[in-house]
């Protein structure tokens, strides 16, 4: 590779780092030498970490202000690994990305649909305007500063979902574009096709699948900011009532199956563990393939998390029901529809009560080849090859 590639984070945002760890850490084995930026201490949120501390083959540095980070990005050929965003804490960051020209890219190695479901027919004229203001008058904002420069474009785009890629191919922006080659709008130049994170973990861990444990996936859904952007805040005893019904369901299936039920919980639920919500389950977080890789059964309601579980060929058990509030519940029929998934609702208790496991068990098992479709064209592009060395192998033959 002509240039070398940079990973300009955030070390003081850990679901950040969380959310890209795999890729950068598959980046450091796979190359002989690459930067790692931390911009911590130009937003003055410095932190002492040793997430990167001893790592071969990389460079660490931290830019103490803007200055510094000019120089470095001047000095180098470099192309960053974008894993900062576009909120205003950034914005001079970005601006100095934008007026150097540095060239960056993005993975986005979920390989989920994205449908936000924000607007429905049900909806009144005054909750549309305000879901606008809320969720789309920021992101008009930011094409506004990208297309003044202010804000740099993506300029490589690595993209495993189906759905996100036509999404963009089918945009606006898109059009516009094909109509007026002379007004490129889009905030992605290029966007290329890779492998899931999901397919990732299951080349590097093909001998820890088994089937020793009834996995719960947390979507924090009643304190999740995407719902109560929606719809508010919930009611108490409405929070109370959904997790009595989901532990009792969980307890149930730990009882018929002879097997253990995991909670994996959302990164960010904090309330979760301080309330201890899920009675006496045991409960992790960061360690969501791992278990998931181990499950018998894998519960959940929505979330890009389930794709692990459908790479892995898993039995999935998808909850949903209005206790959930209409945000959440399309996007649990969602997930039902498209991969045609055995469902409960959480409003009917008579029907949870009631459930045979040996028949449960036997039509869990007969969905699985549902999976295929979805896996083709969301999770694996390219067999025996990590969507990391797809990135590199794509840099070599375009630079």
């Amino acid at each position: 590779m002509k240039k070398k590639i940079a990973i300009i984070l955030d070390l003081s945002d850990m679901n950040t780092f969380e959310f890209n760890k795999n890729t950068i850490f598959d980046f450091v084995k796979l190359l002989d030498e690459i930067y790692i930026i931390d911009v911590s201490k130009i937003i003055n949120l410095d932190v002492k970490s040793e997430l990167l501390s001893n790592i071969p083959n990389s460079i660490n540095l931290k830019p103490n202000n803007l200055k510094e980070l000019k120089s470095i990005l001047k000095k180098e050929n470099l192309i960053l690994m974008y894993c900062l965003n576009n909120d205003l804490k950034y914005f001079f960051i970005n601006f100095v990305i934008s007026i150097i020209g540095v060239k960056k890219f993005v993975v986005s190695n979920l390989g989920y649909n994205p449908e936000n479901f924000n607007y429905h027919e049900k909806q009144k004229l005054i909750e549309k305007i305000s879901i606008f203001l809320k969720l789309r008058f920021y992101y008009y904002f930011i094409r506004m500063l990208i297309l003044l420069k202010i804000i740099p474009k993506i300029d490589y785009f690595f993209e495993s979902s189906s759905y996100v890629i036509n999404s963009i191919n089918n945009g606006i922006s898109k059009k516009i574009n094909n109509r007026f080659k002379w007004l490129d709008l889009s905030y992605y130049k290029n966007v290329i096709k890779i492998n899931s994170r999901s397919y990732d973990y299951i080349l590097k861990n093909k001998s820890s699948i088994s089937e020793d444990y009834i996995v719960f996936i947390d979507g924090m859904l009643f304190e999740h900011k995407d719902r109560i952007l929606r719809e508010g805040k919930p009611d108490i005893e409405l929070r109370k009532k959904y997790y009595n019904t989901l532990n009792n369901f969980l307890k149930m299936l730990e009882n018929k199956l002879k097997k253990k039920v995991i909670v994996c919980l959302h990164p960010q639920n904090l309330i979760s563990e301080n309330n201890n919500d899920f009675n006496d389950f045991k409960c992790i977080k960061y360690k969501t393939e791992e278990y998931i890789s181990k499950a018998y059964i894998v519960v959940f309601h929505e979330g890009s998390s389930i794709i692990q579980a459908i790479v892995s060929k898993k039995k999935i058990i998808n909850l949903y029901g209005e206790i959930l509030g209409n945000y959440i519940n399309k996007r649990c029929n969602m997930y039902s529809k498209i991969l045609n998934l055995k469902s409960y609702n959480l409003n009917d208790l008579n029907d949870l009560k009631l459930i045979d496991i040996n028949s449960l068990d036997s039509d869990l098992g007969s969905r699985i080849s549902n999976y295929d479709r979805y896996i083709n064209e969301n999770i694996v592009f390219e067999k025996n090859i990590s969507s990391s060395e797809q990135i590199i192998n794509y840099f070599k033959k375009n630079q």
